[in-house]
């Protein structure tokens, strides 16, 4: 493998996984000692290479170089914290308990369709999904708990953070509810829906009574629930 071949593979893999430009990805791999103009770990000796002590390994660098991004973003984050924020998507997710919704804001409605937010927002409400027990009526669920849930090995407040830093934009957790099925038929409505699962606006009720569990239970819940969304709830 030619040393420009692995720069550039280690410069896409950085890419990829932070979402941050070229030039900082770059920055990041010098500060982290690596030498972007060879191989790492090895010296070229015309066709062959050996082992070079002086330069580290390339899982080291590029996770040390992924820190210092991760690092920068938060940073970069924290930055824009002051910034108006009254965009953004609303995400909604099911389990066999309950459906959790949570609202994301951003700066620019244009954000709403970039998959590392959609992605994000999409994560936030699995997360939100996770930490309620679904043993209580519907409630708003504690933002700071959110925020310092984990879900995956991920914290939820890093998660943010870091998609605010890729995308450069004041991002933040507005509110999240949970609202428990307990045997009944929950109908869910999402409006100017951008991907499964996340829209504009949300809805979900929850309809008990005889034939709740049936089709046509189903369907009036979902009604309902449209209905509720085209009322303009707060």
């Amino acid at each position: 493998m030619s040393a420009g071949a692995s720069k550039m593979e280690v410069i896409k893999e950085l890419r990829e996984r932070s979402g941050a430009p070229m030039m900082d990805v770059k920055n990041a791999l010098a500060e982290a000692q690596w030498d972007i103009g060879t191989v790492p770990g090895h010296c070229l000796l015309g066709h062959r290479a050996r082992p070079n002590a002086l330069t580290p390994p390339r899982s080291h660098v590029t996770e040390q170089a992924m820190t210092l991004l991760r690092q920068r973003g938060v940073a970069a984050a924290s930055k824009k914290v002051g910034r108006r924020a009254a965009e953004g998507l609303v995400g909604m997710a099911e389990g066999p308990r309950g459906v959790a919704v949570v609202e994301i804001n951003s700066e620019t409605d244009f954000v709403s369709k970039d998959s590392n937010f959609q992605h994000m927002v999409a994560f936030v409400s699995q997360a939100a999904l996770q930490l309620s027990p679904g043993s209580a009526p519907s409630w708003a669920t504690d933002v700071h708990e959110l925020l310092k849930a984990s879900c995956d090995g991920t914290i939820v407040e890093d998660a943010i953070a870091d998609v605010a830093g890729t995308i450069r934009e004041n991002m933040h957790l507005r509110r999240a509810f949970y609202l428990p099925s307990e045997g009944a038929t929950i109908g869910r409505y999402m409006h100017n829906s951008q991907a499964p699962g996340l829209g504009g606006l949300a809805a979900a009720v929850r309809l008990r009574g005889a034939g709740a569990e049936g089709a046509e239970g189903r369907e009036l819940a979902r009604k309902l629930a449209m209905h509720v969304a085209a009322s303009g709830p707060p």
